[in-house]
């Protein structure tokens, strides 16, 4: 059986479900596709087909429309025949690459078109009408549909292939199911990504409420219709606001919240899914070496998206700091001291230490947010620990001005790590002229004639 017969590349459309992969993550030509049988193979449509020779519009009959029954490796899925000119034949064997749709105008309505229409083996009348509506966008300009193709092209009975900018027009008296879902397709908005991320504050801990917000993108167009979001941890000791662990919401401006609280510690994986719509990926043959140039096909997708939650059992130790002063000197030494406390009952913190400091070029209005000199990495003991002594201008260059403080808290297997710095408590300031003369033999002379002569005067007196 041979469906078409023009020289152009083509598509058709593969109906099963599959993780979202991205560019990075398909390997080349790593699918093996078979199309092995056909349904509703006594289906057709007609319309107006633009011919590549003339440049004219021929007027053609008995397209067959049949769905198709694919073999990916070594599952079968549903397909339909998606380009019009490209011959396809029963039995067609040829190696492919996955490649993500992009969100597009003429995509957006493909999409619609798969989401909204029962296309069910047996489904004849949707098959065959869905097959020569996708027709219509696959071969449609991307600019025309862009710039505000009309729904009202479809109302009369005769399509105006001027007006609709695509290379086939189905008749919409022959075909009227196919112009209605052409005109319901355009300019809808469907979503193809989604988007999760915990918008609480952390470290979490156990029995603490955290929030997770999904963020649904839609392809380009109007009449942008809200979904619903399922959310799914997998793991029994942690339960959203339904007391379960998969949970439905609506999105409102595409974006959806919900929260969750374990009763155990751990690392738990949370899902998340737009409820009944999908999107599509391209398998296609044209970058491998096949023996002739085959159609491409179109994974249609489910919409997900994963994140990662840390859940302790105990609550973050307090850090505080203390710089070993305020006021220093050229050739003076100053260190910093860390105390991590924690609520009565839990392990005392463990681990190492490490200290940074900032000189005045560095120094923000924070204290020592980043970079800085290393200082040392010192073990804390009993929650405390001390960073080694630095000499100003020996261990460090001699600047004016004030030097800030940085701790790095390693963390342990109940704490997570802390970075803290402070301007109040962190900081100290270096002055020269403060420093201690140092004077030569001849002046402590000098300076000790001085005080005697000063104690003689005052014996006088």
């Amino acid at each position: 059986m041979k469906i078409g017969g023009f020289s152009k590349i083509g598509i058709a459309i593969a109906l099963f479900s599959a993780l979202l992969m991205t560019t990075a993550q398909a390997q080349l030509c790593e699918y093996f596709v078979t199309i092995s049988d056909v349904n509703c193979d006594w289906t057709s449509t007609e319309g107006w087909l633009y011919n590549f020779s003339t440049s004219t519009f021929d007027y053609m009959i008995d397209i067959p429309t049949p769905l198709f029954y694919l073999t990916v490796d070594s599952s079968t899925y549903y397909g339909f025949c998606y380009d019009i000119y490209t011959e396809v034949t029963l039995g067609d064997q040829y190696n492919a690459s996955k490649i993500p749709a992009q969100p597009s105008c003429r995509n957006n309505s493909i999409a619609y078109i798969l989401q909204n229409w029962n296309l069910s083996p047996g489904q004849c009348a949707n098959i065959s009408a869905a097959q020569s509506a996708l027709w219509f966008f696959a071969e449609l300009n991307e600019s025309a549909c862009i710039n505000g193709l009309n729904a009202s092209y479809f109302n009369n009975n005769l399509i105006d292939e001027s007006q609709g900018g695509s290379n086939w027009i189905p008749n919409c008296t022959a075909h009227p199911l196919a112009c209605q879902m052409i005109a319901e397709a355009i300019n809808r908005s469907v979503p193809y990504m989604i988007d999760v991320n915990v918008t609480s504050s952390p470290p979490f801990t156990v029995n603490e409420s955290v929030e997770l917000t999904t963020t649904v993108s839609y392809c380009t167009g109007v009449n942008r219709e809200e979904v619903t979001v399922i959310y799914q941890v997998n793991n029994s000791s942690c339960q959203f606001d339904n007391n379960a662990q998969i949970y439905e919401v609506q999105t409102v401006n595409g974006v959806a919240k919900a929260n969750l609280t374990c009763s155990q510690p751990g690392t738990f994986n949370v899902d998340v899914e737009v409820k009944g719509v999908k999107w599509f990926s391209f398998l296609d043959p044209s970058v491998c070496f096949n023996p002739r140039e085959y159609q491409a096909t179109i994974a249609l997708e489910n919409i997900t998206n994963s994140t990662t939650l840390n859940i302790q059992e105990f609550s973050q130790p307090t850090m505080t700091t203390n710089s070993s002063t305020h006021l220093t000197y050229f050739n003076g030494t100053v260190y910093d001291e860390v105390f991590l406390t924690v609520p009565a009952g839990q392990p005392i913190p463990t681990g190492n230490v490490t200290f940074y400091l900032c000189d005045p070029n560095n120094v923000t209005s924070t204290g020592c947010p980043s970079g800085g000199f290393y200082v040392s990495e010192n073990t804390l003991v009993n929650g405390y620990t001390k960073s080694n002594n630095v000499t100003i201008g020996q261990d460090v260059p001699a600047i004016k001005g004030w030097w800030c403080w940085r701790a790095v808290y390693s963390g342990d297997n109940n704490y997570e790590p802390i970075v803290h710095t402070n301007r109040n408590t962190e900081c100290f300031y270096v002055n020269p002229d403060h420093k201690v003369p140092v004077l030569s033999m001849a002046g402590l002379i000098a300076l000790a004639i001085g005080i005697v002569a000063i104690a003689v005067i005052m014996r006088r007196i």
